[in-house]
């Protein structure tokens, strides 16, 4: 797939089919993250790549998975098959890493949509709880969990005129609210 369409294509996907992702696959996914910008080039991120399926029902159980959809969580028969949880190493920074964070799920999510792979990057998760069950050292900040898998479901992009809530329809669909008019050249007609 190209970049410009993985770019365009991606969703964030909740539902996902129980197909097992090649482990070569997880491993070029997780890569993409490693190789993305950070500041001062400092590298503080490390990425861990769950897939055994009794380790992702324990992540999946400490997870807040829509904030509109009202305490919806994914069916049973369609649960992410893997995750890749990103961490901070305090011992190289413990500020401004959010920046570099965020630019490593993006990396994560576009490389898995270039294999066809949905993601759903999530930070309503309860850390605490992840960091024990993974078994890590305090001085690693867990900050994003990023959950992957086939897609059982499409999203749609409708037109946000009235409401960003993304919602589900009397179908199931998902249906994502984006806002038109946000690309802007110089000069510019931006409102007050």
């Amino acid at each position: 797939m190209e970049v410009q369409e993985a770019l365009i294509k991606r969703r964030s996907i909740r539902q996902f089919k129980q197909e097992r992702l090649e482990r070569s696959d997880l491993e070029s996914i997780a890569n993409a993250g490693r190789l993305a910008p950070n500041a001062s080039n400092m590298q503080p991120l490390h990425f861990i790549m769950i897939d055994k399926p009794s380790v992702t029902k324990g992540i999946t159980g400490n997870i807040v998975w829509a904030k509109y959809l009202n305490d919806w969580n994914p069916p049973t028969d369609k649960l992410p098959v893997a995750y890749i949880l990103i961490l901070v190493d305090t011992r190289i920074t413990n500020t401004n890493y959010g920046y570099d964070v965020g630019m490593a799920a993006e990396n994560i999510m576009i490389s898995a949509m270039g294999f066809g792979i949905g993601s759903c990057c999530i930070a309503s998760i309860n850390r605490k709880e992840i960091a024990r069950i993974l078994k890590i050292p305090k001085r690693y900040v867990v900050t994003l969990m990023i959950a992957l898998g086939y897609p059982a479901e499409e999203p749609l992009i409708t037109d946000a005129k009235h409401s960003i809530t993304y919602y589900r329809d009397e179908k199931g669909t998902l249906h994502v609210p984006k806002r038109k008019g946000t690309i802007h050249s110089i000069p510019h007609n931006l409102e007050e």
